[in-house]
C-alpha cells in the first residue's frame, strides 16, 4: 500500500472521546421530527413545487436550531432529483462519534450524503448539510470533506465527530495568491499548517479520492438505509 494512503487510513480511523448521549426521549425520537421536515421538503422536490425562497426559510425555521446551509442542499438536491432515474431520499442511523447516542444520515438513494444530525440538549440538530460543491464522504467513521470555491481554490479534510462539531485531523488546501500570481498549496494537523509543494497536495487529494469513491457505499452497506 502506498504510504500516503497507509497514513492516510491511519488517520480516519483515529477517534476522540465524545460528549454523553442527551437524557429524555431517545435520539430517535427526536430525529423523527428532522425526518418529518425531511419528508415534506422531498415531496415538495417530486412535485416540482420546491422552487420558491419561503419553502426554504420555512425548513430553515423548522430546523432553527440547526447548524448548516439547508438552502444550498435543498436547492441541489431539487436538481439533482428531477435528473434522476432511481430518486429518492432515505436515512442511516451510526453512531459516529462513539458515545453510545447514534447520528442520523440524510442522504439520496444514489448514496449521495445530504446531512449529518445529532442530538445536542434534547434537541436534533444538523451537524453539516452537504451539496455538490460541498460534499461529504463517511469512511471508517471519519467524515471526509471536500469544497470547491473555484478552480484555483479546494479544501479537504478528514474529520472526527466530537459532540456537535467536526474536528479535523488532517486538511489540505489551494487558494490562488494573486500578489504572487501563483496557487499556493497547505496542509495543516489540528491547529498546525505549513505551505508544501504541488505534488504532496495532488497525493493528498489522490488517496482522498481513493478512500472516499468507496465510503458512502460501504458505509450504507454496513449500516443499512431506509427509504423515506
Amino acid at each position: 500500500m502506498k504510504p500516503i494512503l497507509s497514513i492516510f487510513l491511519l488517520l480516519i480511523t483515529a477517534f476522540s472521546a465524545a460528549a454523553k448521549p442527551a437524557d429524555g426521549s431517545s435520539p430517535e425520537e427526536l430525529y423523527k421530527e428532522t425526518l418529518r421536515i425531511c419528508d415534506h421538503m422531498a415531496d415538495r422536490v417530486k412535485s416540482g413545487s420546491l422552487k420558491q425562497p419561503a419553502d426554504i426559510i420555512s425548513v430553515e425555521a423548522a430546523a432553527e436550531d440547526a447548524q448548516g446551509h439547508w438552502h444550498n442542499m435543498w436547492v441541489e438536491v431539487s436538481s439533482a432529483y428531477r435528473r434522476s432515474e432511481a430518486g429518492g431520499f432515505g436515512c442511516a442511523f451510526a453512531d459516529l462519534d462513539r458515545d453510545g447516542s447514534p447520528e442520523l444520515l440524510l442522504a439520496t438513494k444514489e448514496q449521495f450524503l445530504l446531512a449529518i444530525f445529532t442530538v445536542k440538549n434534547g434537541k436534533s440538530i444538523l451537524v453539516d448539510a452537504f451539496w455538490p460543491r460541498h460534499c461529504a464522504a463517511v469512511r471508517h467513521g471519519a467524515i471526509m470533506l471536500r469544497s470547491s470555491g473555484g478552480m484555483d481554490v479546494e479544501e479537504f479534510s478528514v474529520n472526527t465527530l466530537e459532540g456537535h462539531t467536526l474536528r479535523p485531523l488532517l486538511r489540505w488546501n489551494s487558494a490562488r495568491d494573486a500578489d504572487r500570481n501563483k496557487t499556493v498549496y497547505a496542509c495543516g494537523f489540528g491547529s498546525g499548517e505549513r505551505q508544501i509543494p504541488a505534488s504532496m497536495f495532488n497525493a493528498l487529494c489522490g488517496a482522498y479520492t481513493e478512500v472516499s469513491g468507496k465510503g458512502n457505499a460501504a458505509f450504507f452497506s454496513k449500516y443499512g438505509f431506509t427509504e423515506i
